[in-house]
């Protein structure tokens, strides 16, 4: 066949849906579609080949992760599905198409695979090239209309052979076909990086957070600060705010159970410090009231819910530095009545204490009461003492943290209750440096939140790239086109068309005179040219 010139340019892209060249073709005029299995002499019985079962292909990677190899005459017999080196693999069921299973078979033991019969499988000829393929089939538009031809039961739908063989693709020639590939991998591994990038973001704010709280609620970050600033020891503040407590009063806040910690550690105390206990700082009118939820009897059974009512506040609505109080249950007014524990009031600390354990945030303003359930605590301070920010923040920090795992460690539930929560250990600075951490930690943090709001934006965009490249590709936008090339070089090139016309001619003089089991496949159409409309 003879090649073709290109013609000139169009004026505008709207007066073609293909690019100048392309062809739309059907799988099955470039593809053997599930081809048969090797005769049973292709190689020695005992001679390895590859094994590949559903759970082996990576839908994220998009390729064959973890390949078995047995023997050839064992596997052959089977009823799985065969394949060669170079063929395309593609899931029918549901959900493994739609997660995106599909690969290139390649570094197959001996050139052959078998696998799962949930594999659709391509043999392209030499008018498609296996990778092009892939990424076509990869594409999320694809596997929509595949998913809407699916037939079969419920929870075992399958894409039919015959959608893989009648879907249309666009064809581009030969060698364009190849700078699309190329540029498509290079684009993707860019974009796989700068994901990889973002993902280690979080981890990384992560262990600044941890490195602020450290530095905050050991002195460290206001070093300088407390330098140049001249603060009552907060020892006095201590000693006058115990003044105005009552013993019997915190009699049930302070009793003693055995709390399992460890000795405790040497403490570099800055300036002006204190260390003390939970029980300390209640004796000492820092802290007012710490409480959880109502045990036992008293505990809401689900028939004590419905859409009105007082929010009931559990672990799964505390997350550091915030609360979710829009998501928490509404307890019956009758039952909230009925309860004398567990009221939360705006600006106490919360501490999530069992199965969640060690979240921390601060109730915020709300009209109404909020009742907290047995797997959260609250903490409510004197402020003019002990700053509940400060707290929150103490709260979160190693120190405190450390006492909780400490705990859980001597038993098989994950649980700290307040009767061992009453011997905990805190570093308690003068009020004036807690506000100016409280200061600075919110500022730092907020630095992190919104650097954490950029990345989650951006690896938004990076998860859309991949469709958007895809998409760009198969319309010929993101490579110049062979017919662009060598109208800019002043050579001939070969369109797709021709590219299949040429090797339908040669298949056709290759055929058998009678059509058999082994007969060699003839295209059913030759494709169509590119100014037929194209549309995905």
């Amino acid at each position: 066949m003879s090649k073709t010139r290109p013609t000139q340019a169009p004026t505008t892209p709207a007066e073609t849906e293909l690019p100048e060249g392309w062809a739309l073709v059907h799988a099955q005029d470039v593809c053997e579609i599930n081809p048969r299995k090797p005769v049973a002499d292709a190689l020695p019985a005992d001679a390895p080949v590859t094994f590949v079962p559903m759970a082996a292909v990576d839908e994220n990677l998009g390729a064959i992760t973890a390949p078995e190899d047995r023997p050839f005459g064992e596997i052959r017999p089977k009823s799985y599905t065969p394949f060669a080196e170079g063929d395309v693999l593609f899931a029918k069921i549901t959900p493994c198409m739609e997660n995106g299973k599909a690969a290139v078979a390649r570094g197959l033991t001996n050139k052959l695979g078998f696998g799962t019969t949930e594999f659709h499988v391509f043999r392209p000829d030499g008018a498609l090239m296996a990778d092009y393929l892939y990424h076509y089939i990869r594409q999320q538009s694809f596997r929509d209309d595949a998913q809407a031809h699916m037939a079969g039961a419920v929870g075992q739908l399958r894409v039919p052979a015959d959608y893989v063989k009648d879907f249309e693709l666009p064809l581009p020639p030969l060698p364009e076909q190849k700078r699309i590939v190329a540029k498509v991998e290079a684009l993707l591994e860019r974009v796989n990086a700068a994901g990889a990038r973002l993902a280690k973001v979080p981890a990384i704010l992560k262990r600044f957070r941890q490195s602020v709280l450290a530095a905050a609620c050991s002195g460290q970050l206001t070093a300088e600060w407390r330098d140049s600033s001249d603060c009552e020891p907060v020892e006095l503040a201590l000693k006058r705010s115990g003044r105005d407590v009552d013993p019997k009063a915190i009699k049930h806040l302070v009793r003693r159970g055995s709390s399992g910690l460890p000795e405790p550690e040497e403490f570099e105390t800055p300036p002006n410090w204190v260390l003390r206990t939970v029980r300390q700082l209640v004796e000492a009118g820092a802290i007012l009231d710490f409480q959880d939820g109502n045990h036992g009897s008293l505990y809401p059974r689900a028939s004590d819910f419905g859409d009105t009512g007082v929010k009931f506040l559990t672990a799964a609505q505390v997350f550091d530095n915030r609360v979710l109080l829009d998501e928490t249950p509404l307890l019956k007014t009758d039952k909230a009545k009925s309860l004398r524990i567990g009221f939360a009031k705006p600006r106490d600390v919360l501490l999530t204490h069992n199965a969640t354990v060690g979240r921390v945030a601060i109730l915020p303003e709300y009209q109404g009461d909020v009742i907290l359930g047995t797997s959260v605590t609250y903490y409510r301070t004197r402020p003019q003492v002990l700053l509940p920010e400060f707290l929150c923040f103490a709260m979160q920090a190693q120190l405190w943290q450390r006492q909780l795992r400490s705990v859980m460690e001597q038993t098989t539930r994950n649980q700290v209750s307040v009767t061992k929560q009453v011997e905990f250990l805190l570093l308690v600075p003068p009020i004036e440096e807690q506000k100016e951490i409280a200061r600075r930690v919110t500022t730092l943090f907020a630095l992190a939140d919104s650097i954490e709001a950029h990345v989650r934006a951006a690896t938004v965009r990076a998860e859309r790239l991949p469709q958007a490249i895809l998409a760009r590709a198969f319309r010929g936008e993101l490579v110049p086109t062979e017919a662009e090339l060598a109208r800019a070089e002043g050579r001939e090139y070969e369109p797709a068309s021709v590219l299949l016309e040429r090797i339908q001619e040669a298949q056709a003089r290759h055929q058998p005179a009678k059509r058999g089991r082994g007969a060699a496949r003839v295209p059913a159409s030759a494709g169509r040219v590119a100014r037929k409309q194209y549309r995905r």
